[in-house]
């Protein structure tokens, strides 16, 4: 009974993260909040954390997709 709720929930996130787009605003795992500049081939991410700073990070490092929690506030 446990697992079910735990599977769906790693599901969602996978699904977030297979849905990541250039412009999105994010938060990493560790609390880092970005915009997605590019996404490699390789499941890498560049991500802009301050005016001309990017870091590369893996997706699975994506904890939050902002621009979703942004997009449902408005409506």
């Amino acid at each position: 009974l446990v697992i079910r709720p735990q599977s769906k929930k790693m599901k969602a996130q996978q699904e977030m993260q297979n849905s990541l787009a250039r412009g999105m605003k994010v938060v990493l795992n560790s609390g880092i909040h970005g915009q997605i500049n590019k996404i490699n081939d390789d499941d890498t991410l560049e991500v802009e954390i301050a005016p001309n700073v990017a870091i590369k990070v893996q997706k699975a490092c994506v904890n939050e997709n902002l621009s979703q929690k942004i997009d449902s506030e408005k409506k």
